[in-house]
């Protein structure tokens, strides 16, 4: 069966029990929240990209699952940082979405090698191209490090 890389994101979200989604929507991450319409999940629209991450830390640390934070390409992601250092520092679980352009260039709006810092800071990061993907995916819990804490 192939699905829009969007909707194969949330159901594989779903599938890892995700109930909620803490996000800022904007150019890149648009497909997601599209599909969001017809999720089981839950999203919290924040007013800013550093709630979602605060948001999503406290969901962790509250609850012991791994919250979850969403947002756009360039200052969207840079956005983040702070609320995504203290959930790290604290060893509070997060897995954290964001977009990013195909291609950058000198034309590029608002574009940010997001990959390049964030693999300095994260201890665990992945990059999925979300154009199409086939289904069945998965993510099994003891692979997913997003739900473990810091050692």
């Amino acid at each position: 069966m192939l699905l829009r890389g969007s909707k194969a994101l949330l159901t594989l979200l779903e599938r890892e029990g995700v109930e909620v989604i803490f996000g800022y929507p904007g150019g890149s991450t648009i497909q997601i929240y599209d599909d969001l319409l017809d999720s089981k999940i839950h999203h919290v629209l924040v007013r800013h990209e550093q709630c979602a991450a605060h948001m999503a830390d406290g969901f962790a640390r509250a609850t012991g699952r791994p919250g979850v934070c969403l947002a756009t390409s360039g200052p969207g992601s840079t956005n983040l940082v702070t609320g995504v250092a203290t959930a790290y520092a604290d060893s509070s679980p997060m897995l954290v979405l964001t977009g990013q352009c195909a291609l950058l260039t000198r034309e590029s709006f608002f574009a940010t090698m997001v990959l390049s810092w964030w693999q300095l800071s994260l201890s665990v990061w992945v990059s999925i191209n979300l154009i199409s993907v086939l289904l069945p995916i998965s993510i099994s819990p003891k692979h997913w490090k997003a739900t473990t804490r810091r050692q």
